[in-house]
């Protein structure tokens, strides 16, 4: 008990010696705080004072309070830092109450006060200053006091809370449509950022009680409008279009939103109290158009999109903002209301915003952007102010631009390497469902290019590099973006398993197997034995053999049955040779076999040669044995007297033979014309001529094909027949 009334005691204490801000000074006050590491954390109000009511204290004191456990409770004194700052953006032709003016000009300041506090670890920390009565207003009932909060849990996370994009805005414009940015940046620590508008405190922490508004009027319609009153819940941008002169309060609550364990849990919450006090102006608000994907740098009206989708494919996001005032400029006023400025509030970190020709009347931003995976499901918006130099106040509008990264990811997987005869699959993994897969290979189109999955088989896949393509479409659903993707197959070239098949052959006809590319090879007999390792292989015997080939990271296997069938034995008829008319001569094959084969159609394993026979013969001998194994002789018989009477008695010469291009005939004893024949093999006539003189050339024999022909001299009446040779 005695512990309870010493904490009770102390808030009293605390609460009797705040440093207030007197009366009518307030115009508008928020408190943030950043987290230094720990319990520590830097705490700041930020106090908007009317320069026409009394001045500012330079401390004051800050209560620190914690529901849940009030043993921690305590107050700190947060000093001035810096000097007082006019936010009230008067142009240079004014002078307004902060600066002395005597032309009655409104004016705020805004001062900062700053403390470092520890603040143990707490689930419902509420930090908060109250003072007395407000700047007199036409929307709630009497002047009230204020009380302005802000709050943190940080039981089990460390937290700041975000910094907002702008000071307190004191002026609005009448029967003009006002875009204020009561947002924030990027918050600190990655948190979602929600805004709502409150009603402004008048006491607490307890009781908690809030101004009172004059009917019509309240926290969320807190001044006749001509449009809706809308507070963008994400981005903080209040717009409205007042149609009376009046001043007003506004309340603007920021939570701090964070998934924790997989819920999503309040952090923190920070409040902006304000006034607002609407103005006649003397010009016309400078706009900001919407996204400009041309990039013409030129403000047009029909550039109303500030929001847009965009697929997510490795380029970057570029776009202009233009900006554009009614006013007519005029060089010589330097307060010319349509001299404008364009900045923006960094909402995207990576992005940059680029603002060219500033302080004129055609001023331009380019905003560039390469997003990344992380964008997905990332909210991705910014916020940009223009301001114009119009007298008494400069006047602005802010917009905010979001750009939504489409999360349309496709995948067929990563460049991968197979060995040559394998079938390969591909699968496409989405988290979308699309109308369109379109397969290709090298460029060729593939003919299952329907589905979501390809299966590729060697006759796809030679040996090499290739490359698979998918493009995905949405088709219907208009929402997924069209997507490629690629992938290099390199194909490892290696002995194909199964491609030897079962084989028989002659043993006179030795057979060489090739296992064909790699870089080890080991053949094995049907005992495992390894009986070679050259890429070569000449069996010896009939078995089953085995062939291990490896290539890189290939390995190949091969099992295949030999069968070496006995040949006949090799025979020779001897060299060609020449019968007279009356000869014969008779040619043998070796006995024992069942199966002989002249060419002649004679099956016997002898052949006798006579003139029954054509002038001229091949002779073709032939043994086969066990179907498939065959020995062969040829000879060449020619019958009749050839080249031997006729040419001793007329001491003939023909040369040289073999031919190659002519032939020189020589006969001495030539008394009369002569003619010559030339046949081929088959006894066909190739050419004839006639000459009188003992020398003659026959010429262009190169034109012959090598092989054997018979020429006929007709010499004296007598013929002659000669075997030439063609080389």
């Amino acid at each position: 008990m005695k512990k309870l009334i010493y904490v009770l005691l102390i808030g009293i204490f605390t609460l009797s010696f705040t440093n207030n801000i007197q009366a009518t000074s307030f115009a508008g006050a928020e408190i943030s705080y950043v987290n230094l590491g720990g319990s520590l954390y830097q705490v700041t109000l930020t106090f908007y004072r009317d320069c026409s009511a009394i001045s500012a204290p330079t401390t004051i004191n800050v209560n620190f309070a914690c529901s849940s456990n009030p043993v921690y409770n305590f107050t700190a004194t947060l000093n001035q830092y810096g000097t007082a700052e006019e936010i009230t953006n008067a142009c240079p032709q004014f002078s307004t109450s902060c600066s002395g003016g005597n032309n009655g000009a409104y004016g705020i300041q805004k001062y900062t006060y700053q403390a470092n506090v520890t603040l143990p670890p707490c689930d419902s920390w509420t930090m908060y200053y109250y003072s007395g009565s407000r700047n007199p207003s036409t929307t709630i009932t009497g002047t009230a006091n204020w009380y302005i909060p802000a709050e943190l849990n940080n039981l089990v996370v460390f937290n700041s809370s975000p910094t907002f994009n702008s000071p307190m805005i004191p002026i609005a414009k009448l029967n003009q449509l006002n875009r204020l940015d009561y947002g924030c940046g990027l918050d600190p620590d990655g948190d979602s950022l929600a805004y709502s508008l409150y009603a402004p405190y008048s006491i607490g922490p307890t009781p908690l009680g809030t101004v009172v508004y004059n009917s019509p009027y309240s926290a969320t319609n807190f001044l006749p409008s001509s449009t809706p009153i809308i507070l963008n819940p994400t981005t903080g941008i209040l717009s409205f279009t007042p149609t009376q002169v009046l001043n007003t309060i506004i309340g603007i609550k920021v939570e701090q939103w964070r998934n924790i364990n997989g819920v999503m849990t309040i952090v923190g919450a920070n409040y902006r109290d304000l006034m607002l006090i609407v103005k006649t102006a003397n010009s016309s608000s400078p706009v900001l158009s919407g996204i400009d994907t041309t990039l013409s740098h030129t403000y047009s009206p029909n550039d109303t999109i500030y929001e847009i989708n965009k697929c997510f494919i490795g380029n970057p996001i570029v776009f202009s903002i233009n900006g554009y005032d009614a006013d007519v400029y005029n060089p010589a006023y330097t307060g010319s209301a349509e001299v404008f400025n364009i900045s923006w509030n960094a909402g995207i970190s990576d992005a940059s915003f680029t603002p060219h020709y500033n302080a004129t009347d055609s001023a331009y931003a380019e905003f560039y952007w390469l997003p990344s995976m992380d964008n997905f499901s990332a909210k991705n918006f910014f916020t940009a102010t223009i301001k114009d130099s119009s007298c008494d106040n400069n006047l602005s509008n802010s917009y905010n631009y979001s750009i939504n990264i489409t999360d349309n990811y496709v995948s067929i997987g990563n460049d991968t390497t197979i060995c040559f005869g394998e079938v390969l699959s591909v699968n496409a993994i989405s988290n979308n469902s699309y109308d369109n897969y379109t397969w290709s290979i090298d460029g060729t189109a593939y003919t299952s290019s329907s589905v979501d999955s390809v299966v590729l088989r060697p006759s796809l896949l030679s040996p090499g590099v290739h490359t698979l393509k998918l493009e995905t479409q949405g088709g219907n659903n208009s929402s997924l973006c069209n997507n490629t993707q690629e992938i290099n197959i390199t194909v490892i070239d290696i002995h194909t398993s199964g491609a030897f098949s079962d084989t028989s052959y002659c043993s006179n006809l030795p057979f060489t197997f090739d296992a064909g590319v790699g870089t080890t090879y080991v053949w094995q007999n049907n005992l495992g034995y390894a009986i070679g390792m050259d890429k070569y292989f000449t069996p010896t015997e009939s078995g089953v053999y085995r062939l291990i080939v490896q290539n890189q990271s290939c390995i190949s296997y091969d099992t295949f049955e030999v069968n070496i069938i006995t040949s006949p034995p090799s025979f020779s008829f001897g060299n060609d040779t020449t019968i007279a008319n009356n000869a014969s001569i008779t040619l043998s094959m070796p006995s024992g076999y069942s199966d002989y084969l002249w060419s002649n159609g004679s099956t016997n394993n002898t052949l006798v040669i006579d003139n029954s026979f054509n002038w001229i013969n091949t002779i073709i001998g032939t043994i086969t044995e066990n179907v498939i194994c065959t020995s062969t002789d040829t000879i060449m018989v020619y019958i009749g007297n050839v080249g031997i009477v006729g040419a001793q008695q007329a001491n003939i010469k023909v040369f040289p033979n073999p031919i190659y291009d002519v032939l020189n005939i020589n006969i001495p004893m030539l008394n009369s014309k002569a003619s010559l024949e030339l046949y081929n093999i088959n006894g066909k006539l190739l050419l004839s001529a006639e000459f009188f003189t003992k020398e003659y050339i026959l010429k262009n024999l190169d034109k012959l094909a090598p092989g054997n022909y018979f020429l006929k001299l007709f010499v004296n009446g007598d013929e002659e027949d000669y075997s030439i040779i063609k080389k």
